[in-house]
């Protein structure tokens, strides 16, 4: 027979029968729950831009072989804030970029080797050809474009607190 607690219905089975179920439907749900806990896989990488002891964290694209590079943001009709694409290449050299096909503005952060802060330029959209080349001041490995205004009211400030020095760490370093 079965008993009603407080308005909450009561197994009328022995308690350990009652105990083992709860277990086994908690059992069945649990990688559902650990599931919801993980990161989420949306191809984003954490970043840090550092200035002295501050820190500002970004979520990244990282476009590391010549297909990704070459599509870049092309076509995006938006950037939030706190993202943007990082580009990845495999030594160091005169980095240039264009904007073809790329119809929101984007500041370009250059980076040598050692993620040490090498120039960076705020980028145009170009829809016709041809568009203006942006290239790094010296050589460079990683680039990183943010959307336009970034540098100046993020990083601008940052710096001036900080005494100038920029530079670029991945998670986990």
């Amino acid at each position: 027979r079965d008993y009603k607690v407080t308005g909450v219905q009561t197994c009328a089975l022995p308690i350990y029968v009652c105990y083992h179920a709860c277990v086994n439907h908690l059992i069945l749900l649990l990688p559902f729950f650990l599931l919801s806990c993980m990161p989420r896989s949306d191809g984003l990488q954490r970043i840090a831009l550092i200035a002295g002891d501050e820190r500002i964290l970004l979520q990244v694209e990282i476009a590391d072989d010549p297909e990704e590079r070459s599509q870049g943001l092309m076509h995006r009709t938006e950037l939030p804030e706190d993202q943007g694409m990082l580009f990845v290449f495999s030594e160091p050299r005169v980095l240039s970029f264009w904007m073809k096909n790329t119809v929101i503005p984007l500041d370009i952060l250059y980076f040598d080797s050692e993620g040490n802060f090498v120039s960076m330029q705020t980028m145009e959209p170009c829809t016709h050809d041809p568009c203006k080349q942006y290239s790094s001041l010296r050589p460079a490995m990683y680039a990183l474009e943010l959307h336009a205004g970034f540098f100046a009211s993020r990083l601008q400030p940052l710096l001036q607190r900080s005494g100038g020095a920029l530079r670029l760490q991945f998670q986990g370093e």
